[in-house]
């Protein structure tokens, strides 16, 4: 099993749903949540986005996909996932297993 067999449906676009156990089965070392916060022109205020993704070092390659914020806080709590902060962009934030080094994945 791996991390995209957690994707109940896929959207081109948007957020596309999850199976929460079979992506904590299957969340690695070299898998992380990031959130981004961006601005619209109906909603001045901040939308979070969440994505969740899965780097395959060798092949240079990752699978990424957007998540709902329920989901993404409910994958941050029960893997225990340690927030940190962009140093270049405010507005944004990595989520990884403890003990895992951001500059590493």
């Amino acid at each position: 099993m791996r991390l995209n067999d957690c994707i109940i449906e896929q959207k081109g676009d948007g957020i596309c749903p999850i199976d929460i156990n079979i992506a904590i089965k299957t969340f690695t070392k070299r898998c992380y949540i990031s959130k981004w916060q961006s601005t619209s022109d109906e909603k001045p205020d901040l939308i979070p986005e969440y994505k969740l993704v899965r780097v395959i070092y060798k092949k240079c390659f990752s699978m990424k996909t957007t998540i709902s914020e329920k989901d993404a806080k409910i994958l941050i709590k029960r893997l225990n996932l340690v927030e940190h902060k962009s140093e270049l962009f405010n507005i944004s934030s990595t989520f990884l297993m403890p003990g895992v080094d951001i500059n590493n994945i």
